[in-house]
């Protein structure tokens, strides 16, 4: 395989894998709330306060991290505490009051080790693949993210059933270490030394970030990826929760359902980067980037639009018969 494709394939891995242990919680949560003594208003704030605030104020101090000791080290580091943070979740104590202050800091440390996935992955693809290729690079680790997301309830559903919700972090910490260690073996030297760029004194850096934040396109494109986010993380986060108590599946049917989003995202993202290549050698990349990208967008919105017009869900008879609820296990998930 050669070098480019080789490194798009491990992104994809690390992408893969970077959701399917940021989504774990989203399904966990069904049995690990009530098992803590903890309501989904507390699981909410911590998830907003421990995960999310890290994800955000780390973004900046990862992609600068990785520019300066390289992809390969930077994302290995990134996996490795991703399945510390997972590990530690698993060992979180039953009492409410310690319970806690151990979900948010082992959500904080997640966001700050998830922080530099995309940014390196950004950086990595710069620096092996070649500009015409490199939006259908991106859609495909994009695309790997989004079936991470997708496996997450398809995986976690029964683990969390069969083992407890306790197996579903303990599982997500082996495969973000294996993954880790996948990655640092694999991933070919760089064509060009990764950590050397236009900027590299601390001066020449500080310099570098004020020019970014008074540049107008990067500020549009950021608003628009922070409106995108808050859409899209619902769906990570809470989509599941809302199958099962907005619409009343059961747990089971609902890591089928919760999926579908993320496997259309799989499957679409490819075929929507090599359009987007293919129709910026025509047009420009720019204008065709802009294009494809505001299309997929308003398509999302009028899909959101629908889903949340549709009728709450069929009547009970009719979905006991097509989907009889599982016999409810206690909390822990033990028999």
């Amino acid at each position: 395989m050669s070098s480019p494709w080789r490194v798009i394939s491990l992104l994809s891995v690390v992408s893969c894998v970077g959701y399917l242990v940021r989504s774990n919680i989203a399904i966990a949560q069904e049995y690990m709330a009530p098992d803590l003594g903890l309501s989904m208003a507390q699981m909410g704030v911590i998830s907003a306060w421990g995960f999310q605030l890290a994800y955000t104020m780390f973004q900046v101090p990862a992609g600068l991290l990785g520019e300066r000791v390289g992809a390969r080290t930077a994302l290995m580091l990134a996996l490795l505490g991703c399945s510390v943070a997972s590990l530690a979740t698993a060992l979180t104590p039953t009492a409410t009051a310690s319970a806690v202050p151990t979900l948010w800091l082992t959500r904080l440390l997640l966001g700050v080790s998830q922080a530099a996935i995309f940014p390196v992955a950004a950086m990595a693809v710069t620096v092996y693949v070649p500009a015409g290729r490199r939006v259908r690079a991106t859609s495909f680790y994009i695309a790997a993210g989004a079936l991470g997301a997708a496996l997450a309830p398809l995986l976690m559903a029964p683990t969390m059933e069969w083992f407890g919700w306790r197996a579903v972090f303990g599982l997500s910490g082996v495969v973000a270490a294996a993954t880790a260690v996948v990655w640092r073996l694999l991933l070919p030297p760089p064509v060009v030394n990764e950590a050397t760029t236009a900027t590299a004194k601390a001066g020449g850096r500080r310099r570098e970030i004020v020019r970014l934040l008074a540049h107008r396109p990067l500020l549009r494109l950021s608003l628009a990826y922070l409106l995108h986010s808050a859409v899209w993380f619902v769906f990570v986060f809470w989509f599941f929760r809302y199958l099962v108590d907005g619409r009343g599946f059961t747990v089971l049917a609902s890591g089928i359902w919760a999926s579908l989003p993320s496997i259309a995202g799989f499957m679409c993202a490819p075929v929507v980067g090599a359009g987007a290549d293919r129709l910026g050698a025509r047009i420009g990349a720019g204008r065709a980037r802009r294009r494809v990208a505001m299309c997929c967008l308003v398509g999302a919105a009028s899909f959101v639009g629908v889903g949340a017009l549709l009728p709450k869900r069929r009547s009970s008879s009719r979905r006991q018969r097509s989907a009889p609820r599982i016999r409810a296990r206690p909390p822990g998930g033990s028999t």
